[in-house]
């Protein structure tokens, strides 16, 4: 720790030396108590007097007391501020933000709150005029998507937050305690990785800039980067040439997909985890190491976020600790190739609105009834379907003698597919082949360095992509993807 001698010795000047020590909380003579979080007041032994600051939640104005309930957005608890009825103010009301000092206290219930000597409202709200929300009262997630501004403010929201962010906290530890380096891969790219077009063109918006640098014959959409440019569906393509210098590579970031649907699983912009594995050529090894990610997730939720999952299984009527922890420590996630899959899907066809047929992919209510079945038959809602049909998988996906493609998805409750992997094809030639039949000269064109990192030192490579929104409805028991998400964008919808 810096002192004061060590400060002057080193040459800072006494001006900023003050500034220094009054920011780092340094000072000998604080003018306030210690600040601490609702959350570390609940789960510490903090005691005596303390600063506290957050957003009302309710007010109860009782005979000789008033007692505010606030919440700072560290955890779903709320902490109670006692008052003298005189303290109070007209604008100390349902979603104002305030700072309270005090000392903390255990009242009757055996449950802490803060007798305030000092109180201060930091920003008032109005709730009777044009704040959407009101205390004590529950609103339907469509209305709640309207404010998407004041969102976070929605304790349900935000202990879906807080779990999103001990979610991902959870995939960069994992992967990083087995090596796996993050590689950054671009959101602007000239190919479309998964080939369907469902791409979203970038050129910049200024026309003088265009006129300026655009070259002769070329197109607008060509004038910035000399071809084409889109955002990403995929960091594939690039991992699979950082796995060929560093072994074990994952990257995890926005992709997009320029889909006209506004269905409850779809999303314009949303998150992927994507995993590459040089040196590898066995279809088990991707799925061991999803199936491990998955686990390891959901067992970190339950260790660290039991306020948060008690809380909104109270609200949902959902027992989310048992739902994870069947994940987390129930059987290992079953294996089934795809012809078997189909063929337990063609026996119970009558139970499905659209036919089934084999040889193509799954729809959504056919990847629901798997996993569904599974759940009753193993005690484990995912499972992996392996081995399709080549011609329904990409075509850097390797395939057998058989025609299938070495590839997997691992269906789950709620969404279907959460994720979908395989062993990529090794060979330059037959990929050369297989996108020459594509017929999209274009596509040659800008997929020439993903043919030469097969052409020296090659490696096999096996890997897959975690729809990451998909994967915490599966473990959460959330209905529509876009209340896992901040900012949702979808068709028509580009708030904010």
């Amino acid at each position: 720790m810096w002192t004061k001698s060590m400060a002057l010795s080193a040459g800072l000047r006494p001006s900023f030396l003050r500034h220094f020590l009054r920011r780092r909380n340094y000072s000998s003579k604080p003018e306030h108590a210690p600040c601490y979080s609702v959350c570390d007041i609940f789960r510490g032994n903090k005691n005596g007097n303390v600063t506290v600051k957050g957003w009302i939640k309710s007010v109860r104005k009782m005979k000789g007391a008033v007692f505010i309930d606030i919440n700072d957005g560290s955890g779903p608890e709320r902490l109670q501020i006692v008052i003298p009825k005189e303290m109070m103010t007209s604008n100390m009301g349902f979603g104002a933000s305030l700072e309270a000092c005090g000392r903390l206290a255990v009242n009757p219930n055996n449950q802490k709150e803060l007798k305030a000597d000092k109180i201060k409202v930091l920003g008032s709200c109005d709730a009777t005029t044009d704040y959407p929300f009101a205390a004590r009262k529950s609103y339907p997630d469509d209305y709640i998507r309207q404010f998407l501004h004041y969102r976070p403010r929605h304790s349900p929201f935000a202990s879906v937050l807080r779990l999103r962010d001990a979610a991902m906290r959870s995939l960069h530890y994992i992967l990083g305690e087995m090596d796996y380096i993050c590689v950054s891969t671009p959101i602007l790219t000239s190919n479309d990785c998964e080939g369907a077009g469902e791409v979203f063109t970038v050129q910049p918006h200024n026309k003088e800039c265009l006129d300026a640098i655009r070259k002769h014959g070329m197109t607008l959409e060509e004038a910035y980067f000399n071809c084409e440019a889109f955002l990403t569906v995929s960091g594939q393509l690039q991992l699979e040439a950082a796995a060929r210098g560093l072994g074990k590579v994952y990257t995890f970031g926005p992709v997009f997909r320029a889909e006209n649907s506004k269905s409850r699983l779809h999303l314009s912009e949303f998150y992927m985890l994507e995993a590459e594995t040089a040196f590898s050529d066995d279809i088990e090894e991707p799925m061991d190491l999803t199936e491990q990610l998955v686990k390891g997730t959901a067992q970190k939720l339950l260790d660290s976020c039991k306020n948060d999952l008690e809380y909104l299984g109270k609200i949902s009527n959902c027992n989310l600790i048992e739902r994870l922890d069947k994940i987390a420590n129930g059987p290992a996630f079953p294996r089934m190739q795809y012809d078997e899959a189909a063929e337990i899907l063609k026996q119970h066809e009558s139970q499905f609105e659209v036919k089934v047929v084999i040889g193509e992919n799954f729809k959504k209510e056919h990847e629901l009834f798997l996993s569904n079945r599974s759940l009753q038959e193993t005690g484990q809602s995912l499972i992996f379907i392996t081995h399709w049909p080549a011609h329904t998988k990409a075509f850097y996906m390797k395939r057998n003698d058989s025609s299938q493609a070495l590839a997997f998805d691992l269906l789950g409750p709620i969404c279907g597919e959460l994720c979908g992997g395989s062993v990529r094809e090794p060979d330059m030639k037959v990929i050369e082949e297989r996108l020459l039949q594509c017929g999209d000269k274009n596509a040659m064109k800008h997929m020439e360095w993903y043919l030469e990192i097969r052409k020296h030192g090659n490696v096999p490579t096996s890997g897959f992509g975690i729809g990451f929104e998909r994967l915490l409805q599966s473990m959460l028991g959330v209905l529509n993807i876009k209340d896992v998400i901040p900012f949702p964008r979808g068709p028509h919808q580009l708030k904010m």
